[in-house]
């Protein structure tokens, strides 16, 4: 079947469960996810650089009659990486699109704590959460779930999105993913027959390329394979295995990331108290909105 671009996005909110629901999606024999989960085709200029070719060729081994889905969560990071809806209505005029919500306040701590664990893998200083929010605007702004989604509004009818919640998600699967796919046109299967998804893994994806990197690196390495020939064979075979282990990289992510995390700050109820006062207006205008309630974000 000739390479295609998907039929729809789960464009966020980043730290909302996507990765979750992307897993969910992907055990209906009807839906194509690509790899990797977030291509960020349309949002980065160096991405999107290599050409609507080389993005659809992520989902070349779709089989026929599969929707085709992708989920960067950094396409509802408005206005941080440019005009991502335009981009997306160019080159896919059709698309639908899902939108996983979650407290605000909360998403935006698990937002700063991946921002840390990302500077702290690298070696960068961490920051503390009241520092984050004063100096790297995208944590609040990414909470801000109208803005986001009027930022698409202006390409793609109302009609092209469906909503949900994290809560409603956790809380009723069965009926939250039934109305997923009667959005997207699928047979209605219960995708949770396989077991609840909590996709809250140890370890940053920077954390696990950078692993894989270095497991690579160590594969390869003439130096080891010889230290590895030196050692009493009952050892040797263990060391292999541990080597060529295919879940050795997430092993060291998940150490490295823990590791990375020493120095970051907790949310005090003060700062919690502020925020939530942040959002009360946001998201009353979310909630008219939608034409429909919401959690209870007020604590």
């Amino acid at each position: 079947m000739p390479a295609r671009c998907p039929d729809f996005f789960l464009i966020g909110a980043m730290k909302s469960g996507t990765t979750s629901l992307q897993e969910y999606l992907q055990r209906h024999p009807q839906i194509f996810m690509c790899t990797p989960k977030e291509p960020q085709f349309f949002s980065r200029d160096a991405v999107f650089a290599r050409g609507i070719d080389w993005y659809r060729a992520l989902f070349a081994e779709a089989k026929k009659g599969q929707l085709c889905g992708e989920a960067s969560t950094c396409y509802a990071r408005h206005p941080h990486f440019g005009d991502v809806a335009g981009r997306i209505k160019a080159h896919v005029p059709d698309a639908r699109f899902l939108f996983i919500m979650r407290h605000p306040v909360e998403r935006a701590y698990a937002h700063y704590r991946h921002l840390m664990e990302e500077r702290g893998v690298t070696g960068q200083a961490l920051l503390s959460f009241e520092e984050a929010l004063e100096r790297i605007p995208e944590i609040i702004d990414t909470s801000l779930y109208r803005r986001q989604i009027g930022a698409f509004h202006v390409q793609f009818s109302a009609e092209r999105f469906h909503f949900l919640t994290l809560d409603e998600l956790r809380a009723q699967p069965i009926p939250t993913l039934a109305a997923i796919q009667r959005f997207l046109g699928v047979p209605v299967l219960d995708l949770s027959a396989g077991g609840s998804i909590e996709s809250n893994r140890s370890g940053t994806a920077l954390a696990v390329r950078q692993s894989r990197d270095l497991v690579g690196r160590m594969r390869r390495s003439p130096l080891l394979s010889r230290w590895i020939d030196l050692l009493p064979a009952r050892v040797r075979q263990r060391a292999r295995a541990w080597l060529t282990s295919p879940k050795i990289a997430e092993v060291i992510a998940g150490r490295s990331a823990r590791q990375s995390v020493e120095g970051i700050s907790e949310m005090t109820p003060e700062v919690r108290a502020r925020l939530v006062e942040r959002f009360v207006e946001p998201n009353r205008e979310l909630a008219e909105f939608l034409g429909r309630s919401l959690p209870d974000w007020s604590e």
